[in-house]
Order: C-alpha cells, then structure tokens, then sequence
C-alpha cells in the first residue's frame, strides 16, 4: 500500500482536472459540477414562513410596482436581502420565488447560489446555474463548455425580451460582478435580481433597490416556530413544565429560525425535564463570540449523535458550502469511509447508513431538496469545525496536511493507472469530471469496489471483465459484444447490483443459453430493467432473439421494465402468466419489429402505468390483450399510452370482464387507421346495458378520428365515441387534427341527452384545432371552461384566417372562460374583434401566428392581465408603438 500510494502522489502533482477518489482524495477547492446538476432549490423548505407577512408584502409590492428604467442597471434592478446566517433569508426569498403572484407577473424565473468558497463569483458556474434553472433539459450540455461567451449567449437566448426574476443566493464576494450581470441586460423592463447576504457592504454596493435587513424573528412569532419544532407531535399544553423550560432556552436563541429548528429538534426527542434541562445548563451556551453566535448552539444537537452519526456528519466538511448530496452519495461515502457500524453483522451497511441519515434529516442537520439533500452553511461550518483534525481539502499543496488528517481531496484530468492497485477501495466518485472520457482497463481489479459515483456517463458498461466486480452495487448500462470480457456472462456474478440496470446489445448474443448465464431473475434488489435490440440493420434471427428474451426472466420484485427493439413473435413465457412480474407497475414496450399482436398484459396485478409504441405490425388488439383474469382486466392500470401504431385498425372489448377500472389517463397518438376503441359494458340501474369508460377517467389526449368515419354512432357499429358519454369528471380534453370529432361529440351529447345531461359540463380545458364546435349546442355545455386553446387551426383545409361572425359570438357565450390561446395558426390574418366584450378573460397568449399584424379595433377586454405574444414580430412591433394604448390596462406584456 505504502508503494501504491507513492505512485498515486506522483500521478497527482502531474495532472489538474478533478476526481474525487474517496478514502484517498476528493475534491479540490470547488468540485466542477455535473451537467444534470443544480446546487441550490428555490423550493420551500419550511410549510409556512413564520413572521416575515410585513417583509414579504412589502417586497412584492416592490417587484410588482412599474418603476420605469433602474438608473443603476438599466432593464433591471436588484433587491438584497441582509441579515446573520440562520435568520431566514433564504426561506425569504424561497416564499418570493413560489408566490402565485410573483409566478404569474415574471416570464421566466431562474435560482442559482454563489456561496463562499472563492476569492471571486464564479461567473461561468453561476451563469450556468440561472440557465440550467430557466431550461434544464434544453441546457443539459452547457456544463461541458469552458467558453463563457457561448454560455453566455446561451442565457441571453432564454430571457431576451422576457421579464425575468432571478435569485442568487449566499453572495459573499462581488469581484467579477459586471461580468455576472452583462447578459441580464437583455431582458424585458421590471426585471428583477434577488441576491441574498450577509454583508451589509454587499448589499449596499449591488443593491439598487432598498435594502431588506432581517434581524430575529419577533417573539410570539419565534415562541410559535419553536413549539412547532420542539413539540412536534404532541402539545404544549400537555407539558406545562416543559413550556417553562422551552421559555428560558428560547431567550436565549435571539429569534434565529434556525437555532430554534436545531435545538427545538433536539429537545423534541425526549419529553423529559432531565432532558431539557440538560440543554437549558449546557457549558456551551457559555462558548458564543456574540448573542447571535450560533455554531455553540448547533453544537448542542451534534454532541448528541451516537459518534458513528457524528463522523458521519463531520466527513461532510469536506464536501463545498451548498453542494446538493444524493442519497447513493452520502451511504455510499459513509460505508466506504468505515464509518457505519454492521453489528450484528448480518445486516446490510446500507440499511445502518440508512438509519443515519435519518436521524441527521430529523434533526434538521439536512434539508430534503428536490430529490437532494441540502446542508445549511452554518452546519457546514459546524462541520468544519468538528472535524478539522480529521479532514483537509487541499487548495495549493498536497503535502501541506496536517498529520492527523484522514480523508483529503484532490485534482486529477484523468484516473492514474495507480488507482487500479487500491484493492480494498469500495467508493469511487468521479462526479463532475468533464474532461474524464473513460476509466482505466485495470478498474476490474477494484474487486471489492460497492459504488462509482458518476454524472451520467455509462463508465463501467464497456469495460471488459466487468464480472469480476461481484461486490459493484451499481451499474446503470450494459453494453454486449460478441468479444469475450464484454459478453452478456459478465452479469452472472454481480449478485448485489440494485435499482436500475440497462442491458443494450442484446442482439450480440448468441443464443437463449448464453442468456440464462446472467441470471437476472436470481439479482433480488434490481427494481428497473431495460432490455434493448440496437442493431436494426443487422439484426438477429426471430427465433434467436425470442429465446434470447425467455433467456432473460427479470427477478420478481421488479417495479419497471422496458423492452426495445425486440424483433421477435413469441411473447415470453415470464411475461404472460400470473407470477413472474407480480410487482411490476410500470411496462414500455416500443419499435416491436416481429408481433402482429399485443401481448397478454391485463393480468398484471399492480401495473399501473403501459406505453405501447411503434409495433408497426400490430392490425388488431383483441381479447388475448387483457390476459388471463376471469374478472377484472388491467386492475389497476391508471395511465395508458399506445402511440405511432401506424397499422393499428381496431381494438375490441370484452363482454366477459370488466377492463380498466382505475384508468385515469389514455392517450392515443399517431394511430391514423384506427377506427374503433372499446365500449366498455357496466351495469347500470337505469340500463340494461350502459356504453362507458370507467368514470374516474379525467383526461384524454390526441383522441383520433377519420374524417370520413360514418357517424351513425350505435353499440354494434363504428363505435368511436360512446364510450365518452360517462366521462362526467373529464376536466381536459385535447383533439387535433381530427375534422369530424366535433359534429361527432354533438351529436353524442344529443343522443345522450336524457341520461347524461351531466357530460362536459365539468370540462375545464380544452385545445382543439377546429372552430366548427363553436357553433354546435355542445358549445353551451362548456360551463366550466377557463382554457382554451386554438392550435393548428383547421377547417377541413388549412386556411383559416379568422373567425366568422357566428363562431365569434358563441365564442363571447363561454362566460367562465380566463384563458385563450392562439398557437401555430399560420393563416390566422386576425384576433376576434369581439374581444373587448369577454369580461371574465385574463389572459391571451398568441403564439406563432405570424401574420396577424395587429389587436382588434376596439382593444382588450378591461379584464386582461396577461399578453403573451410570442414569435410574431409584426404585432410585437405595433404592440410597442402604434397600438401601445390598447394594452395600457394590462399588466403584463411579454414578448419572446
């Protein structure tokens, strides 16, 4: 070990990317993070803000209010909020970010945390951070890139012309602050920036708005948060004497919020005067620097973990201020440091550190965030100062540690052949490293190896004789080659491999028998498994991939399964009966090359969500769909997606069972020769036979019809629609680019009239591409609609250009409705003149309609809050000019 660790010192002073290699290093000063990545949450951490009414009325008075261009910034303007760590700013500018009203007057909001650990704003992070947050999925890349100019033009993009709000959180240091700011510059008037701190000189320097300085929470509104943190569960009125306690130890928190979490935490877990008065005498009261000195405070909870909790806790130093932990993240590091303790020996580490963890998250010492687990700066600096004789983040010199440290961080651009040699290393993390293309051949010999913490990258799945790391918990993808290191084989021996696990190339195996040797129904803790053909130009005989799929029975307590590709016509055996997959809720099945039928499925007990995509073969679903169950079919199926079935022509019913009781939501897409749907039969008092779809329905999406369909709409013929007659709860309704569903729709609703009065009266939103349904009765109907949408406007041909005098007046007849939208109305010359007359209408969006050139003639209805015109350069402009009166009531414009 002495020489392996040589070596690695050797490789470290040689390179200068990062890899955090755990037991042995980390990260350096501030870990590049990964593109799928965000350090902070604007999401509310705590249910209700306690005492900050006056603060938060008066800043959005503030952000609400026109003030005309900002003399110090121009387009926007900056408001700071100042006050001591663990006063509340961040919770503060959390309840500014999710205020329904602040949601509905900026265009675009974005969150982002400076943090203090550089000498200067690390301007190309931040700026990735505000766009990640804008667009997440749209910006994944952006952490890959080193031009700040790219990445600032990539921002600029997202807010141009927009009214954005922005808050960047725990600001410490202003260098480099004009170059933060510059992009900002192109946003819309009364945009507005959030920057939170606790340096009043910061504040005063970047603030171009008054100051809001937080000091303590006053004291009945501090009494009421304690007693929510220190007798959660019970009452106070129940514990007179412990009421006197909490009294004395409260006067001595100075109302921060979160002195009161932590301790009112502690105290929460013993209702025992002895208890409390432990903490009310404790010496370390005595330690603080100044009343508002918290980390003595803080101190109290720590010194009551057991010690593995402890180092547990202080190992987290060396992670950065604000960094976003993942639960595999933080159990993995804990087992790998050997901090967990495993007796009696044959529980699981991962369950201990597991139990860690929560006691640390009930102690408030971490904060859930969106899937993260977030650690209050205080408590980092709490950290730091518990572990400073155990744990070192290097800066400059890898050799200026102390002695007694144990745990350190350091730099690498790739992993050093050396690393190969750390045979007892069980916790790798590489997360962050963008210039790291591909691990070392030798990594399979790191045998007793649990966890690679990485960014998404599939590191592991084409490194050859992977088999040989039997203890690897994790491995998100498989990719098989038909040379040995790299066949499907490599799976039998990982025994521990748990959550999800991808399995591609499964045209490079040879035959069912090669498949069973992975032995994936013996792997108990997989939960989701995708099984993938990507070969389609070469693809393997039907017969070989049928044996291949039987070959490769998933392991019972599965919860997701994907199968793609799959060219085969068998379905197999652990698909179709009752037992294998008794635990699955979720199936996907998509580009089936070989079925020309749906597999049985309708006997999965607990499947709650199916999507069917492209089995291109498939003319007919009949009744070997809904399985084997002699009662109900698909018992608990919710969610239902069949999409791009280009020959799909009919899907029939069942007189024998009931089907799909619980289904909430069908979607059917890109079905164009579908002609008939099921007419579901259920018993009915009134009835002896009543045509519906279960009643809990509540939605339904790109519902297809032909435009020629027949409409004579009985039980036994083209029975396309019928089954719509019951949806008394159906609140969404999308229906494009299908002609004849309107007169269809009509004519159900006067067919049905005597027995379903009730249908569509609880429709709230609805997006269609006809306005023929504006002058059929069932217009009447819509009493409940408050959204509606127009898209890709067609009238049988594509051309039209606007509404007629009719369509516009049944459309002044929809009294409840507060949203219209125009959108991808490429012929629409003009908006309805009739407008003005819609009193209850808030909003109006019109967007890529480009060739309406101006508003109606006489305005806006007086209600309108919100005009969204987005890609329409000609009314934007007359918007802005000639036609600039005619929005002067509404609130808010936005142009994109």
């Amino acid at each position: 070990m002495k020489a392996a660790s040589s070596r690695l010192k050797k490789a470290m002073m040689s390179v200068d990317s990062v890899v955090q290699l755990q037991r042995f290093a980390a990260c350096a000063q501030r870990p590049i993070e990964p593109a799928n990545y965000r350090e902070t949450s604007s999401l509310l951490t705590e249910p209700k803000v306690f005492g900050r009414d006056k603060e938060r009325e008066t800043m959005i008075e503030n952000l609400l209010t026109p003030h005309g261009k900002d003399q110090k910034y121009g387009s926007f303007s900056v408001l700071p909020i100042v006050g001591i760590g663990g006063v509340g700013k961040t919770t503060l500018a959390q309840s500014l970010y999710n205020d329904p009203r602040i949601m509905r007057s900026f265009m675009v909001r974005a969150w982002a945390c400076a943090s203090d650990a550089l000498n200067t704003l690390d301007v190309r992070k931040l700026t990735i951070d505000i766009t990640l947050s804008i667009d997440k999925e749209g910006s994944f890349n952006l952490s890959m890139m080193n031009d700040l100019d790219k990445i600032q033009e990539r921002l600029i993009k997202e807010i141009s012309g927009k009214k954005f709000l922005i808050v960047i959180d725990d600001v410490w240091v202003i260098s480099r602050w004009e170059v933060l700011i510059a992009p900002l510059s192109y946003g819309m008037a009364g945009s507005t920036v959030i920057v939170t701190t606790r340096e009043q000189n910061i504040g005063k320097r970047l603030g171009s708005m008054p100051t809001v300085t937080l000091t303590g929470l006053e004291k009945n509104f501090f009494w009421d948060f304690f007693v929510q943190n220190a007798f959660m569960g019970t009452s106070p009125e129940d514990h007179p004497a412990l009421v006197s306690i909490g009294q004395e130890i409260v006067a001595k928190l100075h109302g921060i919020p979160l002195a009161a979490k932590t301790v009112g935490r502690l105290l929460n877990k013993k209702f025992d005067e002895a208890h409390w008065f432990s903490i009310l005498n404790s010496e370390l009261w005595e330690l603080r620097q100044a009343p508002d000195d918290i980390i003595p405070v803080l101190k109290l909870s720590y010194l009551f973990f057991s010690v593995h909790v402890q180092r547990c806790f202080s190992y987290c130093s060396v992670f950065p201020k604000d960094h976003l932990f993942t639960e595999q993240e933080l159990l993995s590091s804990w087992i790998a440091q050997g901090f967990i303790d495993i007796r009696p020996s044959d529980v699981s580490p991962e369950y201990v550190a597991q139990d860690y963890l929560n006691e640390l998250l009930s102690s408030s010492f971490f904060e859930p965030k969106d899937g993260y687990y977030l650690m209050h700066d205080l408590l980092h600096d709490l950290a730091i100062s518990v572990s400073q004789d155990e744990c070192h983040v290097m800066k400059n010199d890898i050799f200026l540690v102390p002695s007694s440290v144990r745990h350190f961080f350091s730099s690498f651009g790739h992993l050093p052949e050396s690393v190969c040699v750390l045979y007892h290393l069980q916790n790798l993390n590489i997360k962050g490293c963008g210039n790291l293309l591909h691990l070392p051949k030798g990594i399979v010999n790191l045998i007793k190896l649990r966890h690679l913490i990485a960014d998404g990258r599939h590191y592991l799945g084409r490194i050859p004789g992977i088999g040989k790391m039997t203890c690897l918990q994790e491995l998100d993808a498989f990719y098989m080659e038909k040379e040995l290191g790299h066949k499907i084989t490599e799976l039998k021996e990982l025994q521990e491999l748990r959550g999800s696990l991808r399995v591609h190339n499964l045209d490079n195996v040879e035959n069912g028998e090669e498949a069973s040797q992975a032995k994936l129904k013996e792997k108990r803790y997989l939960t989701e498994l995708r099984f993938s053909w990507d070969n389609p130009s070469f693809p393997s005989p039907p017969d070989v991939s049928a044996d291949v799929l039987e070959s490769v029975c998933p392991p019972p307590f599965l919860k997701r399964l994907d199968i793609i590709g799959y060219n085969g016509t068998r379905c197999p055996t652990w698909l179709s009966d009752n037992l294998s997959l008794s635990c699955l809720k979720s199936l996907y099945l998509r580009d089936w090359l070989g079925r020309e039928s749906l597999p049985p499925l309708g006997h999965l007990p607990h499947l709650t969500k199916l999507e069917i995509i492209s089995l291109s073969l498939v003319r007919k679903a009949g009744s070997d769909f809904y399985g084997f169950s002699q009662e109900i079919s698909f018992p608990r199926l919710k969610e239902l997606l069949f999409e791009s079935m280009t020959n799909w022509c009919e899907w029939e019913g069942t007189m024998r069972r009931q089907i799909f009781p619980c289904l909430e939501n069908l979607t059917i897409r890109y079905c164009p020769k579908l002609k008939h749907i099921p007419v579901f039969q259920l018993q009915d008092d009134e009835s002896n036979q009543l045509f519906r779809l279960p009643n809990r329905l509540d939605q339904i999406q790109h519902f297809p019809t032909r435009p020629h369909l027949p409409f004579n709409l009985h039980p036994q013929t083209h029975a396309l629609l019928p089954p719509l007659r019951a949806l008394t709860n159906l609140k969404k309704l999308i229906v494009m680019r299908t002609p004849g569903f309107a007169p269809a729709w009509n004519k159900l609703l006067e067919d049905g009239q005597e027995r379903q009065s009730g249908f569509t009266l609880l429709l709230e939103e609805l997006n269609i591409s006809s306005t023929t349904f504006l002058t059929l009765p069932i217009c009447r109907n819509l009493a409940s609609l408050t959204h509606l949408t127009f898209s890709d406007m067609e009238d049988g041909a594509h051309n039209v250009t606007a509404l007629s005098d009719d369509q516009e007046r049944a459309l002044v007849q929809l009294t409840s409705l507060q949203t219209l939208v125009f959108k991808n109305c490429p012929n629409l010359q003009f908006l309805p003149e009739r407008l003005y007359r819609m009193s209850k209408l808030k909003e109006l969006h019109v967007v890529q309609c480009d060739r309406i050139g101006s508003l109606p003639d006489k305005g806006l209805p007086a209600s309108l809050e919100v005009l969204v015109i987005d890609r329409n350069s000609r009314l934007g402009t007359r918007c802005r000019g000639a036609e600039q009166h005619k929005i002067a009531h509404v609130r808010e414009v936005n142009y994109s």
